[in-house]
């Protein structure tokens, strides 16, 4: 009976131990970032004495070295791809993909993809942004949510990139999305400003290579600590 009696003991403090636990973490707020990047044929063109491709990705690894020297708690990182041979056989408008699903931000496997990446195809901007609906939890989560796009150049297969990024933003808990140009032309950059407002968020412009590591990092370091900031409020 004693046994029987510490037995059911343990189990309970185990079971209220675990319920605890679960609570903790639910009031962590998470940052879920899906990064959707250029690998169209307009991003192989040249740039800097390389592809604008390359530098994209050599800005995505320098900015994700400097985060890993710092606390990052609660991210997630996903990516999607649009206009890369891998996605489809044709080089159409239907050419996106989820590369790497949101998981706890680990560079090496999206690096890795980004180097394996052929650009080819066409931009479909518009679409990756629209097929990134489902990529984000649900409602149920505590979590802040965005998408940070890095292009090189103007959606090729949608008129109005503006009526599907408004339509994506109303059916997610999205709490901005960032357009980042890779040497964008003038018109593009005020293209897409005309978006903010009504769209959360902002437009930049990445001049030099080194510019793009500079934006990437703080779009990154401000949000993380911004939610830093709101869990230990929430405490």
């Amino acid at each position: 009976m004693k046994h029987t009696f510490i037995t059911m003991f343990s189990f309970i403090a185990a079971f209220m131990f675990l319920a605890v636990s679960d609570l903790s973490a639910s009031r962590i707020e998470e940052i879920n970032i899906m990064l959707i990047v250029d690998a169209s044929s307009h991003s192989a063109e040249e740039w800097h004495d390389q592809t604008k491709f390359y530098h994209t990705r050599q800005g995505l690894s320098n900015a994700f070295q400097e985060l890993s020297n710092s606390p990052h708690w609660g991210l997630n990182v996903g990516l999607r791809l649009f206009g890369d041979s891998t996605a489809r056989k044709r080089r159409n408008c239907t050419a996106f993909r989820l590369a790497a699903k949101l998981n706890w931000f680990e560079p090496a496997p999206i690096l890795s993809i980004l180097e394996n990446t052929r650009p080819k195809g066409k931009n479909c901007l518009a679409w990756a942004i629209a097929s990134s609906i489902n990529d984000f939890p649900g409602s149920g989560r505590p979590s802040r949510n965005f998408l940070i796009c890095i292009i090189s150049s103007r959606d090729e297969c949608t008129k109005d990139e503006l009526l599907t990024i408004q339509h994506v933003v109303s059916q997610t808990n999205l709490e901005a999305i960032y357009i980042i140009g890779i040497d964008m032309p003038e018109t593009d950059y005020e293209y897409f400003k005309s978006m903010y407002p009504p769209l959360p968020g902002n437009v930049l412009n990445a001049e030099y290579p080194a510019s793009l590591t500079q934006i990437v990092t703080s779009i990154l370091n401000q949000k993380i600590q911004s939610s830093e900031t709101s869990n230990d409020s929430a405490e």
